[in-house]
């Protein structure tokens, strides 16, 4: 292992209470939290892996012993062993033949030690860990009920599966009014039905769009995402603190919101999404962008709780002075429902690409070109 920055933080933050909007005196666990920091490296041997895009198409095993990495314009896949900070395999996927992977995968989700789903917008399947394919999977919009609100095309946008309950979920969208359903699928059959998010509707205005005969730019910061486990599906955005939790066993789809104290509950929506001018699409993108904006729901197995950042861009003095944001954490139970809310003045911009360990918060991070890891312990 090789360690390339130890800070030993332990900073006592300001205590905070969070209430969540339908209960009231609840306790902050995040009240007292102090937290170190340690940035270890991961040992790719002779081999490079390649961080042009981060690890954002990757998956951690059932185990959080292994984290499975493509990286999309190459199709190199890597399986990095996290107990060792080493590279243990790496192959390039085929792009042709039989056991062709898509070009620019979209979702990487592990199965077990042998399986992997690849999805990407021509090819979806199941694979080997050796990269042949098992099973196409590829999903059609005639296979899906209730579609009259989506556009053909996107029935697998986020295509995400779960395999221990045989399901199928995407974020299809009208093209037209820009508005985000729910679709759920069989892994069996491969047929299904969209579900309608009415809470979420009004994020389609974050859907930003500069138009000049032949020109156009497109801007969106209120993208929705989903946070797929076996026993549910939490479905959340960029743009709120507000969620939805489909349940598998009782196909049941459920709206829960919060109430925040220490930042707005969601970003201002703009008063038009449509563009004529390209200064004010520019400026209204700056502002979207700059208003408070959530990161992905993660869960911690140890303690079985949920866990989420926020940040809000803060101003600068000057163009030349380094982007900096107030960053925030909030805590939730099993349920979902709000147990604590904090502000992190340490850290100038909120972690991506996290994913809990062992208790502890690993978040990507670049060092030099290297793959790294800063790995939080909290002490509540």
């Amino acid at each position: 292992m090789r360690k390339l920055l130890t800070i030993s933080i332990l900073i006592l933050l300001a205590a905070c209470s969070g209430k969540e909007s339908e209960s009231t005196d609840k306790k902050n666990i995040l009240e007292n939290l102090t937290f170190s920091v340690d940035t270890v490296l991961i040992d790719p041997g002779d081999e490079l892996i390649d961080l042009r895009f981060g690890i954002i198409k990757s998956d951690i095993s059932s185990d959080q012993k292994y984290l499975y990495h493509i990286q999309p314009s190459s199709s190199v896949f890597s399986v990095i062993d996290l107990d060792q900070l080493k590279l243990v395999s790496q192959q390039t996927l085929p792009k042709e033949g039989p056991d062709a992977v898509p070009n620019m995968p979209q979702t990487l989700k592990v199965l077990n030690e042998q399986e992997i789903f690849i999805h990407g917008f021509e090819v979806t399947g199941a694979y080997s860990i050796e990269g042949e394919k098992l099973r196409d999977l590829r999903i059609s919009i005639d296979g899906y009920e209730d579609t009259d609100r989506i556009s053909e095309y996107s029935i697998s946008y986020s295509l995400t599966p779960s395999f221990k309950n045989q399901k199928l979920y995407s974020l299809p969208v009208n093209d037209s009014s820009k508005v985000t359903s729910f679709a759920v699928g069989s892994l069996v059959d491969l047929k299904g039905k969209v579900i309608s998010l009415p809470e979420f509707e009004p994020l389609a205005k974050f859907s930003l769009i500069y138009k000049d005969g032949n020109s156009y730019s497109g801007a969106n910061a209120g993208s929705i995402v989903l946070y797929v486990e076996d026993g549910r599906t939490i479905i959340h955005s960029y743009a709120t603190n507000s969620l939805y939790i489909y349940l598998p066993e009782t196909d049941s789809l459920a709206f829960k919101s919060y109430q925040f104290e220490l930042t707005p509950n969601s970003k201002k929506i703009p008063a038009s999404n449509e563009f004529s001018s390209m200064e004010e699409f520019r400026k209204v993108a700056k502002e979207t962008s700059e208003d408070i904006s959530f990161g992905k729901i993660f869960k911690d197995e140890k303690s079985n709780q949920y866990y989420r950042f926020g940040s809000i861009v803060k101003q600068k003095s000057s163009e030349d002075e380094k982007t900096k944001s107030d960053v925030y954490l909030f805590a939730f139970d099993k349920d979902l429902n709000l147990i604590g809310e904090k502000s992190l003045p340490t850290l100038s911009s909120q972690p991506y690409d996290a994913f809990f360990k062992d208790g502890k918060l690993w978040a990507y991070v670049n060092v030099e070109d290297e793959l790294g890891f800063a790995v939080f312990t909290f002490d509540f």
